[in-house]
């Protein structure tokens, strides 16, 4: 699992530019909402290879399949960053409320609300490392509470191969982001091409995940069966 290979893993197969022009093009009509959950459902579905290894990404189809789980992955998800969200609403949106009705804010109120933005900002960043963990193990067990599991997850969160899939993910992030920055000079190119870069990359992104849990499972110590027993 390297950055090379969660690069090149989205152009593996027979017609690759096909997937990305497919992605792409929902990711350019995300405004409608249900194009999302189905970007979302493919990139469930490539987790579900890269758990198993294959080399190549899979294929559009069975579209409803690929809504529900991109439904699923969303709503676990939503949970995880709701809390960030409430503590952001109730301290930064109170103090806008405050302002817009009265007109007048003190220190307080300013220093409550920086104090709940810097809480609900951290609160995020937790999530965000979460979450990624919390779909992956969901859609290896097959159901959404297996995304609060965290008998299951603490362990996969806390090893050094989740943290540097994470970390690696996280870099081509910022790549694209970068690229895509200097892309919206041209504010129509960017726009466009930045919708299937972001395809390309959320395809590399979610492959690191799969093999970072696919690389933990394998490597989790095979329990030792009593003495005098047989191993099942």
């Amino acid at each position: 699992m390297t950055f090379e290979d969660a690069l090149n893993y989205p152009r593996q197969g027979d017609d690759p530019w096909r997937t990305i022009l497919i992605g792409g093009v929902l990711g350019l009509l995300g405004f409608l909402v249900l194009p999302i959950f189905l970007v979302l459902g493919y990139f469930v579905r490539t987790l579900r290879a890269a758990i198993a290894d294959e080399p190549e990404p899979p294929a559009f189809g069975d579209w409803e399949a690929l809504f529900v789980d991109g439904l699923k992955a969303f709503v676990v998800g939503l949970v995880y960053f709701i809390l960030p969200l409430v503590v952001f609403a109730v301290s930064v949106g109170g103090v806008a409320i405050s302002a817009i009705v009265s007109g007048d804010v003190g220190f307080g109120a300013i220093a409550g609300a920086m104090a709940g933005f810097s809480l609900s900002f951290v609160l995020a960043l937790v999530a965000w490392y979460i979450v990624p963990a919390a779909i992956t193990n969901a859609v290896h067990q097959g159901r959404i509470g297996a995304g609060f599991d965290f008998g299951t997850l603490r362990p996969f969160l806390l090893s050094g191969t989740y943290a540097t899939a994470w970390l690696l993910a996280l870099g081509l992030m910022i790549v694209a982001g970068i690229l895509i920055g200097i892309l919206n000079v041209i504010p129509p190119l960017g726009f466009v091409v930045g919708a299937f870069i972001d395809f390309y990359v959320g395809v590399a992104v979610f492959y690191l995940y799969g093999r970072a849990y696919a690389e933990a499972v394998s490597s989790e110590p095979v329990p030792e069966a009593p003495t005098g027993q047989p191993a099942a």
